[in-house]
């Protein structure tokens, strides 16, 4: 079911950005201050919200690598918690003065 709602998300995503692209085909001029390029509006807008989920994507990189190792640390503290506590367990009781 979540696959079927994912396929017809990423249709509607299609078919609005077909309609953009229709709606918007003029062109506009980008001045990089050494040349002038013209392009479509429309895949402007789509470059730059390209450019802006990729810097996204880069930015949150170092947070996600960040959390992966505090997860690998406090796995491995975990495990040897566990360990400790089953060396504790085995460890007979002496109540003998």
């Amino acid at each position: 079911m979540g696959r079927v709602i994912q396929i017809v998300f990423a249709l509607l995503i299609i078919i609005f950005g077909l309609a953009f692209h229709i709606k918007n085909d003029s062109p506009v001029t980008l001045d990089f201050y050494v040349r002038t390029i013209e392009f479509p509006l429309s895949w402007v807008v789509v470059a730059a919200f390209s450019v802006g989920a990729v810097l996204g994507l880069i930015v949150m990189l170092n947070t996600y690598l960040r959390l992966q190792r505090e997860i690998r640390r406090l796995t491995k503290r975990h495990e040897m918690a566990n360990k400790e506590i089953a060396n504790l367990r085995a460890i007979p009781i002496n109540d003998v003065p």
